[in-house]
């Protein structure tokens, strides 16, 4: 079992997004655990976490955990413009502790005409479902 105390408040000081993922599953943070990173400070990014198309939906199921834990919309990084989103990934935080996933999806929706809710399925769904 995670020291979710301890997780959360390195993940506050340090502005990296703990991320809710859809998928029951392969779900380690649910809004239960959500409401005591939200008060740690901790931002988020929601995830289907779908492994297959029919997966997809999950990341309502992300949104709906998110709703649940009362975590508002300016501390998910999903539902942040674009040119945000962007900024804090090339904050020297974001740097030092490596951006993995966000960077390659950053650079992809950087490089790729906006198409609204188009620019990655799960993404899409998910920055709708905030909007």
């Amino acid at each position: 079992m995670a020291s979710w105390d301890v997780v959360f408040a390195a993940a506050a000081q340090r502005g990296v997004a703990i991320k809710i993922d859809g998928d029951p599953a392969r779900q380690d943070l649910d809004f239960t655990v959500a409401v005591h990173a939200l008060e740690a400070g901790c931002l988020f990014a929601l995830d289907s976490d779908a492994h297959t198309t029919t997966q997809l939906s999950y990341a309502e199921t992300a949104v709906a955990h998110a709703r649940l834990a009362g975590i508002p919309a300016e501390r998910i990084v999903n539902c942040w413009p674009l040119e945000r989103l962007l900024a804090w990934l090339a904050s020297p935080v974001s740097e030092r502790l490596g951006r993995g996933c966000f960077d390659r999806q950053a650079e992809h929706l950087a490089r790729s005409p906006r198409r609204h809710g188009s620019e990655s399925p799960s993404i899409g769904m998910t920055v709708d479902a905030c909007v």
